[in-house]
């Protein structure tokens, strides 16, 4: 299954990047600022905080964990996974409001990899938001 990117759908919901100053990978970015998206998600950098925000107003579908990550899925007017979090301050049910905190990323001492892996989802498609 190819991934569609349609970025004129996610601008137009304007999501709230989840990452308060986060910015795509520059490990991920050609040197034009290309994104490359490696299966279905995209990769966040955290740069000020490492809160995660929900993008929109939505409800939690699932919350599990798995090798000491965290891992959300929510649903709003989009279906948002967040994938590699530290902590998680929602449970399955919960109705959040747009950047409500639902969790936390590692920090950079305590884990290698410390991004904010997410997937964005409507109608079938993946969306890729201009943050």
């Amino acid at each position: 299954m190819g991934v569609t990117l349609c970025y004129t759908q996610s601008c137009a919901l304007k999501l709230l990047n989840p990452v308060r100053g986060g910015s795509y990978l520059k490990s991920l970015m050609d040197k034009n600022g290309k994104v490359y998206v490696q299966g279905d998600n995209l990769y966040l950098d955290t740069k000020k905080s490492l809160e995660v925000r929900a993008t929109e107003n939505c409800t939690i579908l699932n919350n599990w964990e798995s090798n000491g990550a965290y891992f959300i899925t929510a649903k709003g007017n989009v279906l948002t996974t967040y994938y590699n979090l530290a902590k998680s301050s929602v449970s399955k049910g919960d109705f959040l409001k747009r950047g409500q905190i639902l969790g936390e990323l590692f920090s950079k001492d305590s884990i290698e990899f410390n991004y904010l892996e997410i997937s964005i989802m409507k109608d079938g498609k993946h969306l890729r938001p201009n943050w």
